[in-house]
Order: structure tokens, then C-alpha cells, then sequence
């Protein structure tokens, strides 16, 4: 009727439940709990059980019904509890030795794993003594572990015994400590080993005990043997050295020196022992000193007779003694010449050194004098005046004194003083007179030379025809008295034809390179020298016919 009012009335909404629930797995014979947000109240089914929470343990998957209520209000959802397969492992539970690697291996039909080790997969390698693994595993809705043992078997501790050798001796290498052996690398079984190392070798040897090995070495130490070689001298008496090499130690017998080298003095033929030792290796061998004897050696000397100045000695050694080497004293060294001659009368020491027939050297001196006869002196001149000419009687004067003469030119005289001699023709000529040897003296020579003079005289043709009839075919100067000639040919030009030296040279017409000249005039050019030393040079033409 044109009038309002107003009326309120308040409407209460209540929140229908929005569920949450998780499914779950269990293992079979297991037990589960479910687990409801959204709502304030619930009722799970089967079972009519009430609260957030729901145990059960299904013997097979199983679905339940959870409602939730707010009040009034309900909501209602579904949720599996799944019953898994059972979980079972198989870890390997090996056997090894100390030392070795193994690995483990869990087998199950789980999705993870924890090791005690801190791996996180089905398999792991260890290194172990004796001890147990661990492995903790799971798959959905179901855990488990699994345990196993790993027996650690020890390896054999392995020793060698054996000892250094000598060189040329055996090796005995006994091992121990396993049950089985074998050497490496000879793969001889058994726990002795015969070795025979020329050198230092290391040997090794791989024993077993329990299905465990290990190796041991042993080094073989070989010292070598000594190798000893000494001499064998042989001597004449006095002292020898003997001399040991290949070893570091030494022992003789008799005589008890420790060195390598001893001086020994036998009187006859000995024999010696040295042991020569490298550390306890030890070897011995022999020297013999082969004692020699020599008869005394004597020195002889012949002189000739006369014993001139200028005369050698003759020398001898006793015999057996061969080679014999002289030093006669005088200081001309040592040689093996018998003969010897003396420049002085004096008195002088001869020393010989001679090797007998046992290889023994002796040595000797004695003292000789040497006295040479006197001389009988040669003199003489030549007398008369200086040139002497060809064909001149010449006189020489001995004093009176005889001897014999020999005058250069052929001809002599025996036993004659004061000769009288001409010489034939000119040149040098060297007289020598020779006195006679006595039991007095010995004989003495004097020798003075002469120039007998040719007279000059030169002869040169001013034609010549070389046509081959063998009369006056070639152009030739004679003369006499002449020591030195050269002949120059030259044609009218002034050009040399032929030239040569020697006054028995000759131009046979030819020119110097062998084809024949013209017929003319040529010129020659002589110069020539005297046995005086004059001289002179001579020109002139030379006609040339055919």
C-alpha cells in the first residue's frame, strides 16, 4: 500500500571436502597406512574405520573408500593400497688373496641399493682383508639387505736362500714359504734351482700356497776366478822380477810376499807358486826362473905385421858367444865389426858384450896398446922453371932417397931417387912417390901435381862442301893446346845456324831444324881458351858449296 520494509536472513555455506590421499605399496605381509587431508571427519571402508589415518594389511592390491566430512557436507574419493612381489638378494661371497680386487655383485629385483662401502649400485669393487659387505635395497613399498663375507686368503711370504759364487762354480737357490715354486725365467717347478751364472744374475722364483702366489728374488753374486798369468825369465845369475797380474791379492811360495811383483835371487833353475785371490775366489799358477851359466868371456887381438899407421886390428871373442858388440875405446861407438883401425899409437880400454848360447850376456874388457912403427917420410920438388912445355925433360930431387914413382901419365919407376920424365903432351899430371916399407918404418906417399903446357895453335877452314862424297863434307877447326872452345855459324843476316862446344865439334851443313842450308857465305864466331888461361875469339867467312 505504497509502504517497504526490509527482512534479512543469513545463509551458511559449508565447504565441500576437496580430498587428498596418496596411494601406497607394501610388501606382501606387509602393513600400510593411508593417509586423508580436506576434510574434518572420515570414514574409510572397508573397515568403517574413522580418522585422518587408515592401517591395513591386504594380502593383495587393494582399493578403499575414504569419505570426508565438513559438517554437512561430504566428499568421497578412492585410493589403491598395492601389495608388491617379495624382495630377495644374491650377493657372491667370493674367495682371494691379499691384495686383490673383487668385485660384488647384489641380485635382486630392488631398484636401489647402499653399500656400507657408500656405493649406490647393484655392484662394487673391493680391495679386502677378510671382512663383510653390506648392501641395503629397496623397491617400491618394500626395503631389505643383504649380507656377505669375503675370505681373504694371505700370499705366501717367499724367500730364496743361496750364497755368491765364483766364476766356473754352481749356484744352489733353495725357496720357501709356499707350497709350490716355479722359476722364472727357466719355468723349472720345485723349491732348488741350479744355476751356473758366468756373471751377476738376478733369479726369481713365484710360489704358490692356497691358490695365493708371490715372488721373491735373489741375486747371485759371481766373482770371477782369478785368470793369473806371471813370467818365466830366464837369467845368468843376479836377480829376476817376477810379475803376477789378474788378481787383487797375492801370496808366493816360497818366500810368503803378499805383492804382486818380488825380486828373487836363485843360483839354479826354481820354480815359483803365487796364489792369486779376488775376494774368497782363489787360483793358483807357477813361474820358473830358469838359472843359465856362460864361460868367461875373453877378448883377443891381432896386429899385422908391419904395424903401419892406418892399419886395423883385428879382434876375436871366446866362441859360443854370438852376436859379440865391441867398443874399442876409442870413441867411435859401439859395433859388431871384428876389425878395428886405430888413428893413434895409445893405450886404450876394448869392451864386449856377448850373448852365449844359453841367452846369457857377458860383458868383458880388457886393455891394449897399440904402437904403430914410424914413418919413413917421403919428400921431393919438382925443379926447372914454371910453364913446363910438352916434350920438356923435367927433373925432381928426392933428397936422395929411393922410392917408387908413378908420373900420372901411364908410366912409373921402382926403387929410383932423382927421376928425370917428360911428358908427351899438355895437361894436369899428379906424380906420386911412395917410400918403401922396412921392419923400421912403414911406408909414406907424397903426391904434387904439374901443368904441362901445349903450345896453341888453331887451324879453321873457310870452305866446306857438303854433298855427301865424304871429302870435306863437314866444317871442323883442329887445333892443339886448346881447354875451352865454342863455335857460333851465322848466315849473312847475322841469324845462328848452328852453333856447339869442343874443338872436336863439327857443322855438317844443316840448319837447327835438320833441313840443309844454302850454299853462301856464313860467318863463325870462335872463342876458345888455352891451358895458360889465354884466350881469345876468332871471326870470320865460311863459304859453303855443293
Amino acid at each position: 500500500a505504497g509502504c517497504t520494509n526490509t527482512a534479512s536472513f543469513t545463509l551458511s555455506v559449508t565447504p565441500t571436502p576437496t580430498l587428498l590421499v596418496q596411494p601406497i605399496s607394501i610388501c606382501p605381509g606387509g602393513t600400510g597406512t593411508l593417509n586423508a587431508t580436506g576434510a574434518s571427519s572420515y570414514t574409510w571402508n572397508p573397515g568403517n574405520a574413522t580418522g585422518s589415518s587408515f592401517t591395513a594389511s591386504p594380502v593383495s592390491t587393494t582399493n578403499y573408500t575414504v569419505t570426508g566430512s565438513n559438517g554437512l557436507c561430504t566428499s568421497t574419493t578412492t585410493v589403491d593400497i598395492t601389495v608388491g612381489s617379495s624382495l630377495t638378494v644374491s650377493i657372491n661371497s667370493p674367495t682371494l688373496c691379499a691384495g686383490q680386487s673383487v668385485t660384488l655383485t647384489a641380485i635382486s629385483g630392488a631398484t636401489s641399493y647402499t653399500w656400507n662401502t657408500g656405493a649406490n649400485t647393484n655392484t662394487v669393487v673391493v680391495t679386502p682383508t677378510t671382512t663383510t659387505y653390506t648392501a641395503d635395497f629397496s623397491a617400491p613399498g618394500c626395503t631389505g639387505s643383504g649380507t656377505t663375507s669375503v675370505m681373504v686368503n694371505p700370499s705366501p711370504t717367499v724367500t730364496i736362500a743361496g750364497s755368491a759364487i765364483c766364476s766356473g762354480q754352481i749356484a744352489t737357490l733353495t725357496a720357501s714359504g709356499a707350497t709350490t715354486y716355479t722359476w722364472v725365467p727357466s719355468g723349472v717347478n720345485g723349491n732348488t734351482f741350479i744355476a751356473t751364472p758366468s756373471v751377476s744374475t738376478t733369479y726369481s722364483v713365484v710360489g704358490e700356497a692356497a691358490g695365493c702366489g708371490n715372488t721373491a728374488t735373489f741375486d747371485v753374486t759371481v766373482t770371477p776366478t782369478p785368470s793369473l798369468t806371471v813370467n818365466s825369465p830366464t837369467i845368468c845369475g843376479g836377480s829376476a822380477t817376477l810379475t803376477a797380474n789378474g788378481a787383487t791379492n797375492y801370496t808366493w811360495s816360497p818366500g810368503g810376499q803378499t805383492t804382486s811383483s818380488i825380486v828373487v835371487s836363485p843360483t839354479i833353475t826354481t820354480t815359483y807358486t803365487v796364489d792369486g785371490a779376488n775376494g774368497s775366489c782363489l787360483t793358483s799358477t807357477t813361474a820358473i826362473v830358469n838359472v843359465n851359466v856362460a864361460p868367461p868371456l875373453f877378448i883377443n887381438m891381432v896386429n899385422p905385421s908391419p904395424f903401419c899407421p892406418g892399419s886395423c886390428s883385428n879382434f876375436s871373442a871366446t866362441s859360443g858367444y854370438s852376436p859379440v858388440t865391441f867398443d874399442y875405446g876409442d870413441a867411435t861407438g859401439t859395433t859388431t865389426a871384428t876389425t878395428h883401425c886405430y888413428s893413434l899409437s895409445g893405450t886404450y880400454t876394448v869392451t864386449a858384450i856377448g850373448i852365449y848360447l844359453s841367452g846369457c850376456s857377458v860383458t868383458s874388457s880388457t886393455v891394449v896398446t897399440l904402437s904403430f912403427l914410424p914413418v919413413n917420410t917421403v919428400t921431393f920438388d919438382v925443379l926447372g922453371s914454371i910453364p913446363y912445355q910438352v916434350n920438356s925433360a923435367i927433373s925432381f930431387t928426392s933428397y936422395g932417397l929411393s922410392g917408387n914413382w908413378t908420373f900420372g901419365d901411364g908410366t912409373s919407376l921402382t926403387n929410383a931417387p932423382d927421376p928425370i920424365h917428360t911428358f908427351n903432351s899438355g895437361g894436369t899430371y899428379c906424380i906420386k912417390m911412395v917410400s918403401p916399407t922396412t921392419t923400421l918404418g912403414c911406408t909414406d906417399s907424397l903426391t904434387k901435381c904439374v901443368d904441362i903446357i901445349q903450345p896453341v895453335s888453331i887451324n879453321i877452314p873457310n870452305v866446306f862442301t857438303p854433298n855427301g862424297d865424304n871429302k870435306n863434307d863437314v866444317f871442323k877447326v883442329d887445333g892443339t893446346g886448346i881447354n875451352d872452345f865454342h863455335c857460333v855459324i851465322l848466315d849473312r843476316w847475322g841469324l845462328r845456324m848452328f852453333e856447339w862446344d869442343g874443338i872436336g865439334g863439327s857443322w855438317d851443313g844443316f840448319t837447327k831444324s835438320g833441313t840443309p842450308a844454302s850454299a853462301g857465305t856464313y860467318f863463325y864466331i870462335i872463342t876458345y881458351r888455352a891451358a895458360d888461361g889465354t884466350g881469345d875469339v876468332v871471326k870470320g867467312p865460311l863459304g859453303l858449296y855443293r
